[in-house]
């Protein structure tokens, strides 16, 4: 049982390191081989903005993953959660703060890059993980963990977090 494990979270690990390549790297390198289209978005010093949001989104998003992958006390790893739903974290104030930390890094791009092909690419990705997320995702996770993950959708936001929460959680 533990080798299935530690080959599923690796196998999540390869897999998500790939798609994060593409949606980080890839997808924005691409993307600006069109700025010849339009002329670069007119950001001023603003522009650094772009690296606060880097800066903060890559974090959130590289602790998250380590939350739901590596096991620990009242975060088991979500192949084998037979307790039930785990809330460690910033996910006991936002429902996706793995998406939200690599979404802020990606719009940190289309910041300081100030590149319109850039900024549609980016469009186009949020919406589509948002309805991802809304269609896929969640009923993915009601089905697995019915009302009990009900309660932490009520309680939790999808996109922003809620800071009033403290450190209370829904789960068990």
């Amino acid at each position: 049982m533990v080798i299935i494990l530690r080959m599923l979270v690796f196998r999540t690990i390869v897999i998500g390191t790939i798609l994060l390549f593409i949606a980080l790297v890839a997808g924005p390198y691409f993307a600006v081989q069109f700025d010849f289209i339009a002329k670069p978005l007119p950001l001023g010093f603003f522009r650094y903005f772009g690296v606060v949001l880097m800066v903060f989104g890559a974090p959130l998003a590289a602790g998250s993953t380590y939350l739901l992958l590596v096991p620990g006390k009242d975060r088991p790893v979500p192949y084998d959660s037979p307790e039930g739903l785990s809330v460690a974290g910033p996910y006991k104030y936002i429902r996706n703060p793995f998406m939200l930390g690599w979404i802020l890094v990606l719009w940190g791009e289309v910041v300081f890059f100030r590149s319109v092909p850039l900024l549609i690419y980016a469009v186009i990705l949020t919406l589509s993980v948002h309805f991802w997320v809304f269609a896929y995702e969640e009923p993915t996770l009601e089905n697995r963990y019915g009302e009990e993950y009900r309660r932490y959708k009520a309680s939790t936001p999808r996109w922003i977090p809620n800071w009033r929460r403290g450190l209370s959680s829904p789960a068990k």
